[in-house]
């Protein structure tokens, strides 16, 4: 994608549905070997954006070099009242 002349990168990736009201994004790509499953986590030089659709909604989420090989992402707080670990669509 070309914005005000700066190509960003974006990787397309499947939400999956975890709850009624949580799903999750992969943040990897992922390929067999002879030792099993290969998972490596997208670094900012590879990717600027992981993008999904979900519920008709198309979703840019940046990677920030921060990201866990899976993000969970919830339409609602928990009723546990921590949301300082809550992603939020």
């Amino acid at each position: 994608m070309d914005i005000n002349d700066k190509l960003l990168k974006i990787q397309i990736k499947t939400a999956h549905k975890v709850s009624s009201t949580k799903f999750s994004i992969p943040f990897c790509n992922s390929r067999m070997s002879a030792h099993g499953v290969v998972k490596k986590v997208y670094t900012p030089e590879q990717v600027d954006f992981i993008a999904t659709i979900w519920k008709d909604q198309l979703l840019l989420i940046p990677v920030t070099g921060e990201n866990k090989s899976i993000m969970y992402i919830s339409e609602i707080y928990p009723d546990n009242g921590i949301k300082s670990t809550v992603n939020l669509v």
